[in-house]
């Protein structure tokens, strides 16, 4: 008599639902947790690509056309001079498009100081004599490390 109520129970349409409803939370967990798996894994490549990006990797070609790497020589807005490796200044216009990045935060145009060493990527303007720049990065002097951020991401889990 016991094992037929049991039988009864297990065929029963509410208990197959709480089984349905069961499993469905048990891969919707699954995915959750494998979202975070993936998330931890980008944010730490970010994290060490960042702390490993600095003037001094650049290859010594990066400076052309479309882009200027170097050391601002003067700003006066919204115009910016920039020396180049090999001493030559490059005219750089920043835009209200145009991203400035230092370290991890996005600054204004404002924050830009004479001595910063810069990276530029933009286009040059119709007479090739401007760079019109679309991302601006602010990076540790060359011959400097970077300083690790005080809210570092662990290095390995």
């Amino acid at each position: 008599m016991n094992t037929e109520k049991i039988k009864k129970g297990l065929q029963s349409k509410k208990f197959q639902n709480i089984v349905a409803y069961l499993f469905i939370i048990i891969v919707a967990l699954v995915i959750f947790r494998g979202g975070m798996e993936i998330g931890y894994m980008k944010a730490s490549f970010r994290y060490q690509a960042d702390q490993n990006y600095h003037l001094d990797s650049l290859p010594n070609n990066f400076s052309g056309a479309h882009g200027v790497s170097g050391k601002v020589v003067s700003i006066n807005l919204p115009n910016l001079v920039v020396a180049d490796r090999d001493g030559t200044e490059k005219v750089v216009e920043i835009e209200d498009e145009t991203i400035i990045r230092k370290a991890h935060d996005t600054i204004t145009a404002s924050l830009l100081a004479t001595g910063d060493f810069i990276v530029v990527i933009g286009e040059p303007n119709e007479n090739t004599q401007i760079i019109e720049a679309k991302f601006i990065r602010v990076m540790p002097a060359p011959g400097t490390a970077p300083q690790a951020p005080t809210n570092a991401a662990p290095q390995s889990k």
